[in-house]
């Protein structure tokens, strides 16, 4: 129940191997947060950006499923529903994005996920901002649905000139060639928070009322199990990611709040559909979340999935819905 979102923009932010405990250390992305609903337990189902984003655009675990024998290109995708209900869809993205499995992600490759207006190509982040901006200018569309994916801050942690440093900033210092990857990977941060605040400053002049959804396809470790970049481990540092929804420029509808339930960018997808009044998938394996950001009551415990990348092995955790308000049930199955 409460009121529904329908006709208003969306924008998915992706942002390559940003760690969930960079979120509230953004200072842009941080104030956006407060103004929305933070899911502070938000997992990725494969920790690296092919199967992820795949799945975030299904709402079904796509690396799973292949495993099982189902083609990729058998998955109804996100944009492929919302332009049966007149939305304009755009991409932006770069071809890493299937670079991991890329022979069995070909046919998703090739459908560019169903999205009309495709930008596929390497891009710094000011560049990939400019690219949405000139978007929307150009086609001046009456609802869009656009996916925006920043490659920064994923390796080799370049550095960025004129970053902002010292109190309230992620960066103490300025940046050098010689400083801690650690460091540079923060530098990138910084600069990914500057091109959001960028887009999201057009958008709220713009086309107010748009939703944000903010969300990272995995993490990035450094050495805190002894391993470094991604796709190999199912650690917390590489499967925790942020996830936020928001809304730009006009009087929310989401209750700000944070919700401490974990959930999977398998629920991305239904729930904004949901948050739409659109009807998901049948086929579509991830919770719709709606209800709660639209209320502000109650939590529901979702799926938590996490597929190794590499190999057959995979782990599957699953809790089904426990709230105020339905009736409890919570099964688990290992594979």
């Amino acid at each position: 129940s409460g009121p529904r979102l329908g006709g208003h923009d969306v924008f998915l932010i992706t942002v390559d191997a940003l760690r969930f405990d960079r979120l509230l250390k953004m200072p842009f992305v941080a104030m956006l947060a407060a103004r929305g609903v933070v899911f502070d337990r938000a997992y990725t189902q494969v920790p690296h950006t092919s199967f992820a984003i795949a799945t975030l655009l299904t709402g079904k675990p796509v690396y799973a499923l292949m495993t099982l024998g189902q083609d990729a290109a058998s998955h109804e995708t996100l944009p492929t529903v919302l332009r049966r209900f007149r939305y304009k869809t755009a991409a932006f993205y770069p071809p890493s994005v299937f670079y991991i499995d890329h022979d069995r992600l070909k046919r998703l490759e090739e459908s560019a996920y169903g999205f009309e207006y495709v930008k596929f190509e390497y891009l710094n982040g000011d560049k990939r901002t400019d690219q949405v901006i000139a978007f929307l200018q150009g086609e001046r569309p009456e609802r869009a649905f656009a996916w925006v994916h920043y490659l920064e801050p994923h390796e080799p942690y370049e550095l960025h000139p004129d970053l902002p440093t010292g109190p309230g900033q992620l960066l103490a210092t300025p940046l050098t060639a010689r400083s801690a990857d650690r460091d540079r990977y923060d530098g990138e941060v910084a600069f990914v928070d500057r091109e959001i605040r960028r887009l999201v400053a057009y958008l709220e002049a713009n086309r107010p009322g748009a939703m944000i959804i903010l969300a990272a396809d995995h993490g990035e470790e450094f050495s805190e199990h002894g391993g470094r970049y991604h796709g190999t481990t199912l650690f917390e540092e590489l499967v925790h990611v942020p996830l936020v929804f928001s809304q730009v420029g006009a009087t929310p509808l989401l209750t700000p709040r944070h919700i401490a339930t974990p959930v999977g960018l398998l629920d991305v997808a239904p729930t904004l559909l949901g948050l739409l009044d659109i009807e998901r998938s049948a086929r579509m394996r991830g919770r719709d979340l709606s209800p709660w950001l639209l209320t502000g009551r109650g939590e529901a415990r979702c799926c938590r999935r996490a597929d190794k990348a590499g190999g057959e092995r995979r782990l599957l955790v699953e809790r089904v819905v426990d709230t105020a308000c339905w009736p409890v049930a919570t099964r688990s199955v290992t594979v």
